[in-house]
């Protein structure tokens, strides 16, 4: 796995976190304060990104590359605009699967920390998040 701290935010990265259903309401302003506080990451094939039961610190979006996520009775696979572990931004999880690369996949991640700083800086990304979850919600009962 290798680090790049510092972050481009190009259209084309805030066009892939707007796909994500959590940020899909943000500005293009509050996504690009967003993006800043990411840092890239590239892993080689067969790494493994998070482990089953392993608590969460924080989310990852796949830029390219594929990663596998086996879950206990399917296995999900996950590509470019995909989002992994983004419940960990909001509360103590733990993962309920294993993540692996089965390609070179680069990333961009925020940690729970990083997001929690962000959503005081910002209020208006809470708001958002608020209203995306409570239509998540509505929709599951």
């Amino acid at each position: 796995m290798s680090h790049h701290p510092g972050m481009d935010v190009s259209t084309p990265r805030i066009e892939s976190l707007r796909r994500i259903e959590l940020f899909s309401e943000l500005s293009d302003a509050s996504l690009a304060n967003l993006a800043e506080r990411m840092t890239e990451l590239d892993f080689e094939p067969g790494y493994v990104l998070v482990h089953r039961g392993m608590p969460g610190s924080g989310m990852f979006v796949i830029e390219s590359g594929k990663v596998v996520v086996d879950l206990t009775s399917r296995q999900v696979e996950l590509g470019p605009g995909d989002a992994l572990g983004e419940l960990a931004l909001l509360n103590d999880t733990v993962h309920t699967g294993r993540a692996r690369a089965v390609s070179r996949v680069r990333a961009v991640a925020i940690g729970r920390d990083e997001f929690a700083e962000l959503l005081e800086s910002e209020p208006a990304i809470a708001r958002c998040l608020l209203s995306v979850l409570a239509r998540r919600l509505a929709e599951t009962t």
